[in-house]
Parts: C-alpha cells; structure tokens; sequence
C-alpha cells in the first residue's frame, strides 16, 4: 500500500490538516476499529503500526486478507462513495491512528479545492490498488492435498492470514 500513498505523505500541508481535524487513537492491544458491511462513520489514518483487514466472499467462499502498514488511510473508498466497509479492520497492538468523522472530512473537502484533489487523487490509487490485491488473491492457486494452504470449509485463506 506504501508506494501509492506518496500523495499523503509527501504533502505535510495535507497530513497536517487532516491531524488538525482529527482525534488520536492508540492501541495496548488488538482492536476492531470497522466491520465489514457496516457503512463507515469517518476516515482512520494509520500513522505507525499495522492494522489487519480482512473481507469474506460468502459466495465464493473465500477470505482476503490484507496487512495495512503505515502510512495507510482506510476506510477512504466507503466514506466517499457512502458504501458499506468491503474489510473489517483490525488494529493491532500497539498501532497509532488518527479518526476524521465523515462530516469533518465533507467540510475540508467542500472548503478546499486542492484537498479536494488529493482526495480524488488518494481514491483513485486506492480503487486500483483494491483491484490489483483483489486479482492477485484470485490469481493465488487453489490448495490441494499436499499444499500447505489452510482450507477449512471452503474457505481459502492465503500465506499472510496463516500468520496472522
């Protein structure tokens, strides 16, 4: 996730504003910070530490399973296209982030036209990135009898969830 992220981290103006209006959270131990399927209230912004994210295709019965290191923004694709979390989040210990609330972002994002572009630039990287880790899981081969793949029920769960 780093590499497309290089629109929020190397803009300090941006970083810094979307701090100022937002609250700091810190982790001593796991934490479920979003559910999949539930319609995100805001923005989380992972500043140092990992969070786990993890989506379930019941029709197809399988996982993705994602590790978000910082810098990272989740949640950023359901607070603008008011959809539903495609992952649920998990913060691990230890992780820091920060929250902006859906409506103090919608007020940056109406009161500044260059945030505005940073946003549509950040969504446009994320969308993509979404569907290249979404084709590469789908690329992954199905286990068999001597792979060392965890199957359990139909689900197929990749190397980085056996690790988790």
């Amino acid at each position: 996730m780093q590499d497309h992220l290089s629109i929020f981290t190397n803009d300090p103006d941006f970083v810094e504003l979307l701090r100022e209006q937002s609250m700091s959270l810190s982790f001593d131990e796991d934490r479920i910070i979003f559910m999949q399927g539930e319609v995100p209230d805001g923005l989380h912004i992972l500043h140092e530490g990992v969070v786990s994210l993890s989506s379930i295709c019941a029709e197809n019965m399988f996982v993705i399973y994602r590790q978000a290191s910082s810098p990272a923004l989740l949640g950023l694709a359901g607070v603008l296209g008011n959809e539903p979390h495609a992952f649920t989040g998990i913060a691990r210990k230890g992780a820091r982030l920060s929250f902006i609330d859906r409506k103090s972002l919608g007020t940056l994002i109406e009161s500044s036209p260059l945030f505005s572009l940073k946003v549509v630039q950040l969504f446009a990287t994320e969308v993509d990135a979404a569907r290249r880790a979404v084709l590469d899981q789908l690329r992954r081969p199905a286990p068999n009898a001597s792979s060392d793949e965890h199957v359990d029920s139909g689900t197929l769960l990749g190397d980085s969830a056996r690790e988790a």
